[in-house]
């Protein structure tokens, strides 16, 4: 039994160490964010204005919140005192409180770089003034581009690709072999627990042979399932993940007289992302997975290792990719050494 489960319980531990070393990495001291500022400008003469009013800052700070539509809202607090007794203040249409020290906070939303927010003061007698004054963020444009890019990374992706693959197969029954072939791919990924918890489901096959060196051709079909974590404290444009997950492997030969079935295992799948200004990104991952015909039978011995890449171009709301893979899987099945390499070189289209 312990024989058995003693690489599981060491993959485990593996795992779990990675996550813990991750995870101090993570709790680094971050430097403060610097709050951000708004600025409120007031007419000019002769342009009219309210008597009695006057603002607590002209600089308000700019909160962030996420409305209930996964999109993000600004917003500043306007505070000041109006000092005329017996007159009504009306701020962008709401009328507004005023203290027994004569102060008022009104909160709203900013929807424009440049907002216009009228003000209105009307008395017992019913004169009027009237003001319009314009708070500006000038980052707004920058803070509704980086919330649409979130809520673009944190919706599900669906990937398809092509890529060509040469393989290099040898087995104790045969001499090595190599084909070239073309390989389809498809992973769907998503944020299930923003912003932290990733998951995603991705497989490959071989769609077409094109030339191999032994008699008969052969194919590879893979699949993986995996979950994760987007470790915190490390702030753009990286992003490190890693994840755990399942991996399952099988060859298809037509006379079976070499080859693999049915492969399985746990598999190890840290990630990093590192992404520019242009919206262009680059992708880089590892690959660690003991595997065998049953979970309970798994030995490091048996593995499978690949690394890759990807350099994704978005487009409106798709995605433009190239990718590299490099993979190498070793085995021993019932005293028959197995051992594939192969390098992948092909493109993805997402949305």
């Amino acid at each position: 039994m312990g024989s058995r489960w003693s690489a599981l319980i060491l993959w485990v531990l593996v795992v779990f160490a990675s996550t813990e070393a991750l995870a101090k990495t993570a709790k680094a001291p971050r430097k403060p964010e610097l709050p951000f500022i708004a600025t409120i400008e007031e007419p000019v003469d002769p342009e009219p204005k309210v008597s009695g009013l006057s603002w607590a800052t002209l600089t308000p700070i700019v909160q962030i919140r996420k409305l209930d539509d996964g999109s993000t809202g600004n917003y500043v607090t306007l505070e000041g005192k109006f000092s005329y007794s017996g007159t009504t203040l009306i701020i962008d249409s709401r009328p507004v409180p005023i203290t027994f020290t004569n102060g008022f906070s009104l909160e709203m939303r900013l929807f424009e770089p440049r907002t216009a927010v009228d003000l209105e003061t009307i008395n017992e007698t019913g004169d009027s003034e009237h003001e319009r004054i314009y708070v500006v963020f000038e980052g707004k444009r920058q803070l509704d581009q980086k919330a649409e890019e979130l809520k673009k990374e944190q919706r599900a992706h669906i990937v398809c690709g092509l890529a060509n693959t040469v393989i290099s197969y040898q087995d104790t029954r045969i001499p090595t072999v190599f084909e070239d072939a073309v390989t389809g791919k498809l992973s769907f990924t998503n944020v299930i627990v923003p912003p932290h918890i990733d998951a995603g489901v991705s497989a490959y096959f071989t769609l077409l042979p094109l030339h191999s060196s032994a008699t008969q051709t052969f194919r590879f079909l893979g699949l993986n399932a995996r979950a994760g974590y987007i470790l915190p404290g490390i702030d753009e444009p990286w992003r490190v993940s890693l994840l755990g997950g399942i991996y399952y492997t099988t060859m298809l030969v037509p006379e079976e007289n070499f080859g693999f079935t049915s492969l399985i295992g746990p598999q190890l799948f840290p990630v990093i992302r590192r992404k520019f200004k242009n919206g262009e990104s680059a992708v880089g991952y590892f690959k660690y997975s003991p595997l065998g015909p049953h979970l309970s039978g798994l030995s490091f011995s048996n593995r499978e290792i690949a690394a890759g890449g990807a350099y994704n171009w978005p487009m409106n709301t798709s995605s433009f990719s190239l990718t590299l893979d490099i993979a190498d899987l070793a085995v021993v099945i019932d005293g028959v050494k197995i051992r594939s390499t192969s390098l992948s070189l092909g493109f993805g289209y997402g949305i």
